[in-house]
This record gives structure tokens, C-alpha cells and sequence, in this order.
């Protein structure tokens, strides 16, 4: 006896071929028409491509899903964190900004590169040139709210307004004694016999 020759084998795949090839074109087709109208839309929004919040939010859950794992235990880098940024090699001083640094040497080189026009004195900052020239100007800026006394620099107004506040936040470590302004407490401890040790 003999075996049908196949018929159902070689029809079979030609209706399973069939089915998918119909709907592959199909899709293929209607793929080609959407693909047309998102080019016709980012030609008029500038050739920039726009998706939908719904395919925004399954695009960036796909792209959380897929490197979620892989930095897991990598360090997170937080910048402006650093420990030490900035030290100066020959006091140790440390310095949060790198301009900061730089003027910081200036005191160990002993260069005053800031001139004053009236009378030639010279300054390690372009800011203490400003503060000097109001000697020759006669400037006083910086008045007391209290008694209306003014001064060339804001340092001074500071000072001078403890005097109105009785605050005294200079203490003696020896006498306990207190002092408004910190010069007057380094000029008090030279009062106080050194300890040998």
C-alpha cells in the first residue's frame, strides 16, 4: 500500500504560510503608512521625532528596567563633595574655591600685583584697593543705624555696633574675662604669665 504522497503536508504549510505572510503585509503596510505620518510630523515640528506620554513612559521603563541592575554597588559620584579640595602646600589651609586658593598664595609669595593710582601703595586683592582708595576719596559707605556714625569699611560698622549691643563674644581661656573685639583679647593674654611646661 502506498502513502498518500503528501498532500496535506505540502497544503498545510501553504495556508500556515499563507495566514502569517497576509498579516505580516498587512502590518508592514500599515507600519510604512504610520511611519510616513511621524515623518510628515517631525517635518513640521523641526525634524524633531514625538512620541506619545504613552510610548514616552514605555520607553524610559524600558531603559530604567534594563540598567537598574547594573550599578548596583557602584558609588554615586555627588559633586562639590570632595574632602580636601583645595590645600595650600605650605600652611595646609584648605580652600573650597581654586580663585580663593590662588589669592591665598599670594601671602607667602609676598606679591601685591593691585596698585593704588594715588599714591602707588600696593595690594595682594583688587577688593583692598577699592577699601584704601576711600581714604584719599573720604568715602564713608557704611553708616550706624543707631547713632548715624559712618565708616569706610563694612568691618568696622560691624565693630563698632557691638558697642551699641554690650555683645562681647571674645572670652580669656585663663580669666574668662570677655572682649568685644578679638585684637583686644590677643592683647589681654600677653598679661597673663606663659605656663612652662
Amino acid at each position: 500500500m502506498e502513502k498518500p504522497a503528501g498532500r496535506k503536508k505540502t497544503q498545510a504549510p501553504k495556508e500556515e504560510a499563507g495566514v502569517p505572510k497576509a498579516t505580516a503585509k498587512g502590518e508592514s503596510a500599515s507600519r510604512g503608512k504610520r511611519s510616513k505620518k511621524r515623518a510628515a510630523a517631525s517635518r513640521k515640528q523641526g525634524k524633531e521625532a514625538v512620541l506619545s506620554p504613552e510610548d514616552e513612559a514605555h520607553l524610559f521603563d524600558a531603559f530604567d528596567a534594563s540598567f537598574k541592575d547594573d550599578f548596583e554597588g557602584v558609588p554615586v559620584f555627588v559633586p562639590f563633595q570632595r574632602k580636601k579640595p583645595y590645600e595650600c602646600g605650605e600652611c595646609g589651609r584648605i580652600f573650597k574655591h581654586k580663585t580663593d586658593h590662588i589669592r591665598h598664595q599670594r601671602v607667602h609669595t609676598g606679591e601685591k600685583p593691585f596698585k593704588c593710582e594715588a599714591c602707588g601703595k600696593a595690594f595682594r586683592h583688587s577688593s583692598d584697593v577699592t577699601k584704601h582708595q576711600r581714604v584719599h576719596t573720604g568715602e564713608k559707605p557704611f553708616k550706624c543705624s543707631q547713632c548715624g556714625k559712618a565708616f569706610n569699611c563694612g568691618s568696622n560698622l560691624l565693630k563698632h555696633q557691638k558697642t551699641h549691643t554690650g555683645e562681647k563674644p571674645y572670652k580669656c581661656e585663663v580669666c574668662g574675662k570677655a572682649f568685644a573685639y578679638s585684637s583686644c583679647l590677643i592683647r589681654h593674654r600677653r598679661r597673663h604669665p606663659r605656663k612652662k611646661h
